[in-house]
């Protein structure tokens, strides 16, 4: 009895030596495995800073751009009304003008958005693939870590409860051009109409009147024009995948671009949405090529 206690002794000590290795060992290993997952995520926070860094930067680009771009239409357009108030065919040139320069900024705004969405577009790629191929490994399954939720999984879900406010969300930044765009073109007929009315024809003739009416018209097609063709735009760079679409004929593309000119002009497309154009339906002007 006395010789079989120190033995039982022994195999315990061992037993606990054994178990200690091993929790040491685990822990180790732990600890090792954490550290390489850390330089992991480290590995792709550095590969995506560039453009979430320049992502930041052409936001704030076009807020300036929105910001400097209203403040120059509304003063130019109240200086043009008060300095040629009384030079009604100057005003209205000038007027007219600045409709082609808010096309110009929302040019601009569309430009922009290109250069962002291929920022996304890269934080995505290089998001799935550390996903799929640096996450998705024996290291994180030994770590049991749950599945880390990132920014772009967010951003690209396409829920069709959300498409809409996503397209909102897509064309809210150039709402503000287009509400200046068609107002400062409301306010060449308002003159016409108010000098014609006055009954003041020393200053202009009914016959060119009408024809400053015609031609008001005819500039407010080529603006509007532009406008539908900068929205297709920016549709298909918000669109998640772009998908080739068959355009109609020359005749029909015509007939559905004149049907859009006074749904753009009174903008129903914004007050009263419906879904997105394809098909027999396409814009005339939309334009393929994303890249800038």
């Amino acid at each position: 009895m006395e010789h079989e206690k120190p033995d039982e002794l022994k195999n315990k000590i061992s037993e606990l030596k054994h178990r200690l290795n091993q929790m040491y060992a685990q822990y180790f290993s732990d600890t090792r495995e954490g550290r390489v997952f850390e330089a992991e995520f480290s590995l792709y926070v550095k590969a995506a800073e560039h453009a979430r860094r320049e992502k930041s930067e052409l936001l704030r680009l076009q807020f300036t751009i929105l910001l400097f771009g209203m403040f120059l239409l509304i003063g130019s357009a109240g200086m043009t009304i008060v300095l040629f108030r009384q030079q009604i065919l100057l005003s209205a040139f000038f007027l007219l003008g600045l409709g082609f320069f808010a096309c110009g900024f929302l040019y601009l705004l569309v430009s922009v958005d290109i250069r962002i969405a291929r920022a996304n577009r890269f934080c995505s790629d290089i998001g799935e693939y550390f996903q799929q191929h640096r996450w998705r490994t024996e290291i994180k399954q030994n770590l049991h870590l749950p599945d880390i939720p990132l920014w772009e999984d967010y951003s690209n879900q396409s829920q069709p409860a959300s498409s809409w406010d996503r397209r909102c969300e897509s064309r809210a930044l150039y709402t503000p051009f287009r509400i200046a765009i068609s107002f400062i073109d409301l306010l060449v007929p308002a003159l016409l109409i108010q000098t014609l009315l006055s009954g003041d024809t020393i200053m202009m003739s009914r016959p060119v009147m009408m024809g400053c009416l015609f031609l008001w018209l005819a500039i407010v097609c080529m603006h509007m024009l532009l406008v539908d063709s900068l929205i297709a735009r920016a549709d298909m760079i918000h669109q998640q995948d772009v998908a080739e679409e068959t355009y109609p004929q020359k005749s029909a593309a015509i007939r559905h671009a004149l049907k859009q000119i006074p749904r753009l002009f009174f903008l129903l497309d914004i007050i009263f949405p419906k879904a997105r154009s394809t098909g027999k339906n396409a814009p005339l002007c939309a334009g393929k090529n994303l890249s800038p």
